[in-house]
């Protein structure tokens, strides 16, 4: 889904239909501080806390070896955990 709006209300859709009682998605940029804490206040403000957080972040690349890795598949790795770490960082400032 990523951040295509469509596909975000196809999929919340879809949970609904299957039995989900609420869904919140909202396109963001998992690197960009403000739009994380948007986020998770947009979570908060509907569910009143966040019970569980799922970083799912990290582009369309091939995997490979670390061995055989490079500094531009290292920067691909270097935004995964970044953007895992903002996310943590402020769920937890925000929610504890």
């Amino acid at each position: 889904v990523g951040r295509d709006e469509e596909a975000g209300r196809r999929v919340s859709a879809l949970a609904r239909e299957r039995g989900a009682a609420d869904v919140y998605w909202r396109a963001a940029d998992v690197t960009v501080e403000t739009e994380v804490s948007e986020l998770i206040e947009g979570v908060t403000d509907r569910f009143g806390q966040v019970d569980v957080l799922v970083n799912n972040v990290g582009g369309n690349s091939a995997i490979t070896p670390f061995v055989s890795s490079t500094l531009t598949s290292g920067a691909r790795t270097s935004i995964s955990t970044s953007s895992a770490h903002c996310c943590a960082r402020i769920a937890c400032y925000l929610t504890c």
